[in-house]
């Protein structure tokens, strides 16, 4: 750790300690990374009454020195009045999920919580009106897609990443209840885009609108269609890269991947 940022660090553990529940409905979203959270994500904010920022996450939920924080399309003077009004991390959250929704319009919020213990715990007991989007995609894609990918460091290595990607999905189900959540595949979002995006929203207690089903094609999909790792959200919802480990990894790879986390793949219907 970089001894510059202690202070800042040391400053901002108060917030953490004095937070209490919340009574919001935010939707939260979750998977192993290069799952489809970010195209989940782009789905529910071409709903007019959802917004998320426009990035990946607020990661407000991650150690780190609020003092410094920055989001997406607040100034930085106004993310400073917001900690200055908040009492705790809880309420400096609520208060930049509202000015997100004020910028984009909406009332109902939208992050992506990456799963770690901790992370997930904390957002859990914080906010006990969420709703939990669990999405899982055949993990050997997952690899072929972080390998290449430079803020997944687990993808260097296929046996780290397998056991990463295995326990990610063992996390979410050990920390979220069931209750609150909504677990589907990628490839069935793909696949039968209609009807699971009409599934999730029955879950969320919303109507279906008919720009989800082509997000690409709505004003609200995030900037980050912009860089090389994001740019199949301007395109349209296909199935092409399902199955693509068939055509990147090989045999030996595929074996080595499936040993193991094979009974993690078999569980969700993967051969």
């Amino acid at each position: 750790m970089d001894i510059a940022l202690l202070p800042g660090l040391l400053k901002s553990v108060p917030y953490w300690l004095r937070s209490r529940p919340s009574p919001r409905n935010h939707i939260f979203i979750t998977g192993a990374p290069r799952s489809g959270t970010t195209l989940l994500k782009t789905i529910l904010t071409a709903h007019s009454r959802i917004a998320g920022g426009d990035y990946e996450s607020t990661g407000l939920f991650r150690v780190r020195d609020l003092y410094s924080y920055e989001c997406g399309e607040l100034t930085k003077e106004q993310v400073h009045g917001l900690l200055r009004k908040s009492r705790n991390l809880i309420e400096l959250y609520d208060s930049v999920a509202d000015a997100l929704l004020a910028y984009w319009g909406g009332d109902i919020f939208v992050d992506k919580v990456w799963p770690r213990a901790f992370r997930l715990k904390f957002v859990v007991h914080h906010f006990p009106n969420a709703r939990w989007l669990h999405i899982v995609r055949d993990g050997r894609d997952c690899y072929c897609s972080a390998r290449k990918h430079p803020n997944v460091p687990q993808g260097k290595n296929l046996e780290g990443f397998a056991r990463y990607w295995a326990k990610c999905d063992r996390l979410i189900k050990q920390h979220v209840p069931e209750s609150k959540r909504m677990t589907f595949r990628y490839e069935d979002l793909v696949k039968d885009t209609q009807a699971v995006i009409s599934s999730i929203m029955k879950f969320l207690h919303l109507d279906v609108e008919q720009g989800q089903f082509y997000p690409a094609a709505t004003s609200r999909i995030p900037s980050i269609r912009k860089s090389k790792h994001h740019e199949r959200l301007v395109q349209p919802i296909d199935a092409s890269s399902v199955s693509r480990y068939k055509r990147e990894m090989s045999q030996r790879e595929i074996e080595l991947f499936e040993s193991v986390a094979g009974g993690d793949l078999y569980k969700y219907g993967y051969e």
